[in-house]
C-alpha cells in the first residue's frame, strides 16, 4: 500500500507541477496579449495622428492652390490696370516718347494692345490717376477697389489721413499716390 501511496503523491506531483507550468504560461500570455493590446493602442492613436497631419496638408495645399489662383487674378487685373494707365499716356504724348509700363510683379512689360476685360471701369481708373498725377489739382491720393469681378476708383482726396480710412481689414483695394 506504501508503493501505491508513493505512485499517487508522485502523479499528484506531476499533476501539481503540470498545473503549475499551465498557469505560468497562462499568466504569460494574459500578459503578452495586454502588452499587445497596449502596443495596437498605440498604434492606433499614432495613425490618427497622421491622418489628421494629413488632413492638413490636403487642407493646406487646397488653400495654396486657391490663393495662388486668386493671386494670378489680381496680378492679372493690376497688369490691365499698368495697361490703362499707359493707354492714357500714350493719347497725351508723341509716342516716340512712350515707354513701355514694367509691372511690379511680373517682370513682364504691358502692351497697349493687351485685351481688357468688361470688369474695368477703364474710363474712372484713368480720370482718377490723371487727376493725382496733375499739378492743377489738389488731389493727392486714390483709392481702387475690387467690386466682385470689377476694378474701380472707389475715392479721391488731398488729406492723407482720409485715405487711409478708405482701407478696411476686408477690403481687396490699392491706392495711388502722388
Amino acid at each position: 500500500m506504501n508503493l501505491n501511496t508513493d505512485r499517487i503523491d508522485n502523479d499528484y506531483t506531476k499533476l501539481q507541477n503540470h498545473i503549475d507550468k499551465l498557469y505560468n504560461n497562462q499568466n504569460n500570455i494574459i500578459n503578452k496579449f495586454d502588452l499587445l493590446t497596449k502596443n495596437v493602442d498605440d498604434m492606433k492613436r499614432i495613425i490618427s495622428q497622421f491622418s489628421e497631419k494629413i488632413i492638413l496638408l490636403e487642407d493646406a495645399a487646397t488653400d495654396r492652390r486657391k490663393l495662388s489662383n486668386e493671386i494670378k487674378s489680381l496680378k492679372s487685373r493690376v497688369d490691365e490696370l499698368y495697361a490703362i494707365v499707359k493707354d492714357g499716356k500714350e493719347e497725351s504724348v508723341k509716342s516716340d516718347d512712350v515707354h513701355e509700363i514694367d509691372s511690379c510683379h511680373s517682370g513682364f512689360s504691358c502692351s497697349s494692345k493687351v485685351t481688357m476685360t468688361t470688369g474695368l471701369d477703364r474710363d474712372t481708373i484713368r480720370e482718377a490717376y490723371e487727376d493725382v498725377r496733375s499739378d492743377n489739382s489738389p488731389t493727392e491720393w486714390a483709392v481702387f477697389k475690387f467690386e466682385g469681378a470689377r476694378i474701380v476708383c472707389s475715392a479721391r482726396g488731398s488729406d492723407f489721413t482720409e485715405f487711409r480710412t478708405q482701407f478696411s481689414d476686408d477690403d481687396r483695394a490699392f491706392g495711388y499716390l502722388r
